[in-house]
């Protein structure tokens, strides 16, 4: 199962080509939230856009639209948890 510091991983959600999603505890504030972790065998523009897409949704206030706390990378994987 994945793992990031700080997030206690529950369950897989969903899974496709490009991105996992799990249901995860953030360790610090005891809250549930979801990580979306990148596939780490996708190359490194798709990495790029992936990280791009997180600032932009992190730069937008409304109730549709989820609220991304964090952006990670590490190594080939890059993760959010929203």
């Amino acid at each position: 199962m994945k793992s990031i510091a700080g997030y206690n991983v529950i369950k897989l959600l969903a899974k496709g080509g490009m991105s996992a999603i799990y249901l995860a505890e953030q360790e610090s504030l005891e809250r549930q939230v979801i990580l979306k972790f990148l596939n780490p065998k996708l190359d490194e523009n798709i990495r790029k856009r992936f990280i791009d897409e997180g600032r932009i949704i992190a730069s937008l206030k409304h109730p549709n639209i989820i609220t991304i706390f964090d952006v990670v990378t590490s190594g080939k994987s890059s993760v959010f948890p929203f």
